[in-house]
């Protein structure tokens, strides 16, 4: 769906949007692509955005996308966000201990 530049993250927002005004339901297969393109294109603010809504609907990304997105709030400084992505996901059991150490440790970075 949205692939490394912000054009294509625009794009993916419309066709968001669009299945909103549909009355669509979205699930993983809509939210992921949102969550990794703004990250790809290093907005972690809009990639954080979307990871909230996600979760609120009990949907979660998987560790490779979370590990992406703690790296990067970290980068940016806004730790605090990575710890409740950190926490969530370990929470809900959804890491296993390998990639439970490794989002700790970019969490503590």
């Amino acid at each position: 769906m949205c692939r490394l530049n912000e054009g294509k993250v625009k794009e993916a927002k419309e066709l968001f949007d669009d299945m909103r005004n549909k009355e669509l339901v979205p699930d993983a297969n809509t939210y992921n692509p949102l969550v990794e393109g703004h990250c790809r294109v290093e907005d972690f603010s809009g990639a954080y955005f979307w990871y909230r809504e996600m979760s609120e609907k009990g949907i979660f990304p998987g560790a490779g996308i979370c590990n992406e997105l703690i790296s990067g709030l970290r980068d940016e400084g806004r730790s605090e966000y990575a710890d409740i992505i950190y926490s969530e996901m370990k929470d809900k059991g959804l890491i296993d201990s390998s990639t439970a150490e490794d989002l700790s440790a970019v969490a503590k970075l």
